[in-house]
């Protein structure tokens, strides 16, 4: 049931994959906001510790109930331009609702 617990583990490890894809090389973490969200952060790699920029993503539990497969996730994360929009916003957080 939509809502009930956590966002399904699948859709937490396709949006990792997803993101580990368009920042090759860079480091994937992720930590669950409760139940209403999931934050992941995309650490570039890098030489220099110091200038390794670092990227917020927070899914929000009602963007990840509207996907039903990994197809449809790819897509939505495709159609918002994920990978566009962290590198854009820097240091910023982007959310998807």
């Amino acid at each position: 049931m939509p809502g009930a617990g956590r966002v399904e583990p699948w859709k937490v490890e396709e949006v990792r994959r997803y993101l580990s894809r368009h920042f090759q090389g860079g480091r994937v973490d992720d930590y669950p906001r409760g139940v209403i969200a999931h934050l992941f952060v995309v650490t570039e790699s890098g030489l220099d510790i110091r200038k390794r920029q670092r990227h917020h993503l927070l899914i929000t539990r009602q963007f990840f109930d509207r996907v039903t497969d990994p197809a449809t996730l790819k897509d939505a994360l495709d159609s918002a331009d994920v990978s566009r929009a962290l590198s854009r916003a820097g240091e910023r957080s982007v959310d998807l609702y």
